[in-house]
């Protein structure tokens, strides 16, 4: 099995590579809409980035409307799927809202 880690994406192309693999997995796999792979709301969000040593592997996004913090846009590539790599985004994305809703009381 593979050794994950998550990591912000915090450089423009290390949020390429989200999209790119949003892109492949939602677009090309799934069937989903262009808007899958990129909206406007990618801006705002903040997004992680799995990584398989330097390969990146996975991807997610956390969202804030209103009041709601929303997981969204995870996507994995097929080989790594079913090994807790999409478990790991999500939770790393919960641990995030967290620390902004504390920071924000």
């Amino acid at each position: 099995m593979p050794s994950i880690q998550v990591r912000p994406a915090a450089s423009s192309v290390d949020r390429e590579q989200a999209f790119d693999i949003r892109r492949s997995v939602l677009c090309g796999e799934l069937h989903l809409g262009r808007e899958a792979a990129r909206d406007p709301f990618d801006e705002e969000a903040f997004h992680l980035l799995a990584l398989d040593g330097e390969k990146p592997v996975g991807t997610g996004r956390l969202l804030r409307r209103g009041s709601h913090w929303i997981i969204e846009h995870v996507a994995v590539l097929a080989p790594y799927r079913r090994q807790g790599t999409g478990r790991s985004l999500a939770a790393g994305l919960r641990v995030v809202a967290v620390f902004w809703l504390w920071d924000r009381r």
